[in-house]
Order: C-alpha cells, then structure tokens, then sequence
C-alpha cells in the first residue's frame, strides 16, 4: 500500500487531527522508542502524500449523528463521516468500532500488521 500510495495509485483522505492522534501515540510510545526514532517516525509520517480535510458545518454535524447513532467518540465518526462522503472505505483494526459501526457500507476491518 505505501508503494501505491508513493506512486499516487492510491489516495489517502484524513481529517486534519490525523497527525495529533499518532503524536499522541508516539507520546505514550516513548517508553518504547528513543527520542530520535520518535522524531524520525514523526517526519515520515508528515512527509506523507495525504490529504487533509478540513472540518465544515455539514461534516460535523453528520459526524454528530454518526457518533450519537453508533455510540462512537467524535474523532472515529468524523473518519466515518468522511468515507461516507468520499464514496471510500474506512480500513480499520479497530474490532470495536468495525463492530460498533458495520452497518455502514464504508467500513472494512483489516487484520492489525502491529501485534
């Protein structure tokens, strides 16, 4: 996937507090990873082709629905929301939210390449 992703065969949509929520995890992952592997792991990750999508009025009221309906934190519906409105798939390893929301035809769970 990162190859097609690189070689623009595959687009990658994300909310714009995409890159807070994986600062966070390299937060709490510092215990694991040196201070330089973490800052290496931050550069790739913005060095990323992703698209970023901002918040509107509409998006967040869906994903306000989205997250009320399904019982789901606003982040998780706000990347559900944005599949919905892209026409795309929200991969996930996630068993929880795939579970929580599988009625929605945009959600496919894969299997987790981290154990």
């Amino acid at each position: 996937m990162m190859e097609d992703l690189f070689q623009g065969r595959l687009t990658v949509h994300v909310p714009w507090f995409f890159f807070y929520e994986l600062h966070n995890i390299f937060l709490f992952s510092q215990s694991r990873m040196s201070a330089h592997a973490t800052a290496e792991a931050i550069r790739q990750l913005h060095a990323l082709p992703l698209e970023i999508h901002s918040p509107s009025a509409d998006s967040g009221s869906n994903a306000l629905k989205i997250a009320q309906r399904f019982r789901l934190s606003i982040y998780d519906a706000t990347y559900l929301d944005l599949a919905e409105n892209l026409g795309a798939n929200l991969l996930t390893a996630d068993q929880k939210l795939f579970q929580k929301a599988r009625e929605l035809k945009c959600i496919r769970l894969i299997d987790s390449p981290v154990s």
